[in-house]
């Protein structure tokens, strides 16, 4: 049994209410949408966090905004680079997205999204945050 981190963060198009996961990793949803039953938490938990990481990292202003903060607050010493920042961001994201803490997953998760919907066709809508 699991804990998904997306339970309670993806909504139904279709009712508009929050998908929850049993520990097996079903979907629930209240309209009972049976084609929902083809697609577990895992197969949506990867394709989120592969949305994140590759919306974060081909942000060329978000890297940029990250690395003037990160030099700013090396203070002398902040002469990191673009590279080596976005390098930094990738560890980070798959120690925390390899661990077995799903509450971190979901604060994470929840600092880069808006909102997530899964459409009718077990398409994932992914909204971001602007950061």
């Amino acid at each position: 049994m699991a804990d998904w981190f997306l339970t309670g963060v993806v909504k139904c198009a279709e009712c508009g209410e929050k998908i929850w996961f049993s520990p097996e990793g079903y979907i629930v949803c209240s309209c009972r949408n049976f084609e929902r039953q083809k697609i577990g938490a895992a197969s949506l938990e990867s394709a989120l966090i592969e949305n994140i990481n590759q919306k974060l990292l081909n942000d060329d202003g978000f890297i940029e905004r990250l690395t003037s903060a990160t030099n700013a607050a090396l203070g002398p010493a902040g002469k990191m680079s673009k590279k080596d920042v976005a390098q930094s961001i990738i560890n980070q994201f798959e120690s925390i997205f390899s661990s077995n803490n799903s509450a971190n997953k979901r604060k994470l998760t929840l600092t880069f999204i808006k909102s997530a919907s899964l459409l009718r066709d077990n398409i994932l809508e992914i909204e971001f945050n602007q950061i």
